[in-house]
């Protein structure tokens, strides 16, 4: 009977086997089946998310911010300095970044900026005649324009124009025109395809991860803040600039359906309702690019038409072409990046907040070291004060500062019936800054009466279990204090009894 019964679940394994093979079949089946469909259809595909030929897509530069508040300040000086000492200067050093440290402290209000100058990379042939500095930078730089910003009392932004060499200046060009197969993959629930529009739009996407990642990483070594800090997605904000040769960005709708138009769409060009047009320089379009898979966080765009740009920017500072339209952005709009990035800082705040407002330290009835749980209390105080500072001062003076609104209020949307009739992007701007720096003010008040009540609660029990502890102990010592009594009496009346038997036989204690 035990035999039969083995034989019988032997047989449903194999049942099973047999079941589990013909899936198996079929889905490797069904697989070919659908790369074949795709294959087909891939060189129409990459025909049309390939560029024509006259299009040159070319991203000429990236600017990456980063914010340091008060919790930042002394590191900022001491990195600021050690920075400034390690990065060797030119003869003509008309940089003030000496003096800029020195008097740091001494300023009562925000508003104002200062050059950072011209820095180019250590090892590398000098490109500029004028006063530069010579400093660490990625490989795919060329050169850097750098400007520290002060928003307030409380809060110091430094932006760094990034200039890419000129092969990876055309890595978008080559990723789009590069001719790709369907290819499949296996995935746990049956096969993922990816056809060549996606594998573009993944090519992209790495390759401006790969821009996050090298700023994110320079900021991180040599001057850290609130972004490249973070230890889950620290990524500073990200603001690219790129050109078209022959396509206009965020085209009308008529034009949006023309062929040849694909690779728009896959550089994030195409419709969007976070696209804007700058009102008096009409080729230049503002936007923040969509979140796939594998983009970046913080990640945004300023793109135009490169001839169109070009006439409209002129011999701009006395340069042409390519440099002429970089020195036009980085002096005309700064305080874009400063908003734009700052915009991303309130999202910082607000997963800092709701990381500590969902932490189990807040679970009543929790085991473990009491003095450890202060503790992480204690760290997650300590990691609020600048919330409360810094929203209230950005969202007070980017509002009542013309300066900081003065190209932002420029940009108009690319799809007005989005908006209402008087929204430019100063004031969409200003207006989720302002309602996120509400929510994180009361949030951030209601998290530290939370984090204080609990603080409270815990040193209530400890006091408690103290004291109980103190009642135990006591008890504890009267009775070994009666126990030691007890003992020493006996010992007294045993030798009392000794001494009186001696004394009756004749036999004194007393005597020598």
């Amino acid at each position: 009977m035990t035999a039969e019964f083995f034989r019988k679940v032997l047989a449903g394994f194999r049942w099973l086997s047999r079941g589990e093979r013909e899936t198996r079949r079929e889905l490797r089946q069904h697989q070919r089946e659908v790369a074949d469909f795709h294959k087909e259809r891939d060189p129409e595909e990459n025909r049309l998310t390939t560029p024509p030929d006259d299009e040159a897509v070319v991203v000429h530069c990236a600017w990456a911010v980063e914010f340091y508040t008060p919790a930042h300040t002394d590191e900022l000086i001491e990195n600021l300095s050690s920075f400034n000492r390690s990065s060797s200067r030119s003869e003509y050093d008309a940089e003030p970044l000496d003096s800029w440290i020195k008097r740091f402290h001494k300023v009562a209000h925000g508003g104002g900026w200062v050059n950072l100058g011209t820095w180019e990379p250590k090892g590398l042939p000098r490109k500029f005649i004028g006063p530069s500095r010579l400093v660490d930078m990625p490989p795919t730089v060329a050169y850097a324009l750098a400007k520290a910003h002060r928003i307030s009392p409380a809060i110091t932004c430094i932006a760094i124009c990034f200039v890419f060499e000129e092969d990876f200046s055309t890595s978008f060009d080559t990723a789009l025109r590069k001719s790709r197969d369907t290819y499949t993959r296996p995935v746990a629930a049956g096969f993922s395809t990816h056809t060549p529009r996606e594998q573009k739009t993944e090519a992209i996407e790495l390759i401006r991860a790969q821009i996050s990642d090298d700023f994110t990483f320079w900021f991180r070594e040599h001057i850290p803040g609130i972004f490249s800090s973070d230890p889950i997605d620290g990524r500073v904000p990200i603001c690219e600039f790129l050109t078209l040769q022959k396509a206009t960005p965020f085209a009308d709708r008529e034009s949006r359906s023309a062929a040849g138009l694909e690779y728009l769409r896959i550089l994030g060009l195409d419709a969007n309702w976070e696209a804007w047009r700058h009102s008096s320089v009409p080729e230049l379009h503002f936007s923040i690019q969509r979140q796939y898979l594998a983009a970046p966080l913080r990640y945004s765009t300023l793109t135009a038409n490169e001839p169109r740009f070009s006439r409209l920017v002129g011999d701009y500072g006395g340069h042409k072409g390519q440099l002429a339209q970089i020195l036009y952005l980085d002096e005309n709009m700064h305080d874009l990046f400063c908003m734009w990035a700052g915009s991303s800082l309130f999202d910082v705040f607000t997963e800092t907040l709701n990381r500590v407002r969902n932490s189990d330290d807040f679970r009543f009835g929790q085991s473990g070291n009491s003095v450890a749980n202060l503790q992480r209390l204690q760290d997650h105080i300590f990691s609020l004060p600048d919330i409360e500072a810094v929203s209230t001062e950005f969202a007070n003076d980017i509002g009542a500062s013309g300066w900081y609104s003065r190209s932002t209020r420029m940009f108009v949307p690319c799809e007005p019936e989005l908006y209402t009739p008087d929204d430019t992007l100063s004031t969409v701007f200003q207006r989720r800054i302002s309602k996120r720096s509400d929510w994180l003010q009361r949030t951030e008040r209601a998290v530290r009466d939370q984090l204080a009540q609990t603080g409270a609660i815990i040193n209530a029990y400890e006091n408690v279990r103290l004291q109980k502890n103190v009642n135990k102990l006591t008890w504890l010592v009267v009775v070994l204090t009666v126990c030691s009594v007890l003992i020493g009496g006996l010992q007294l009346s045993d030798i009392d009894l000794i001494q009186g038997l001696l004394q009756q036989i004749g036999f004194d204690l007393q005597q020598p």
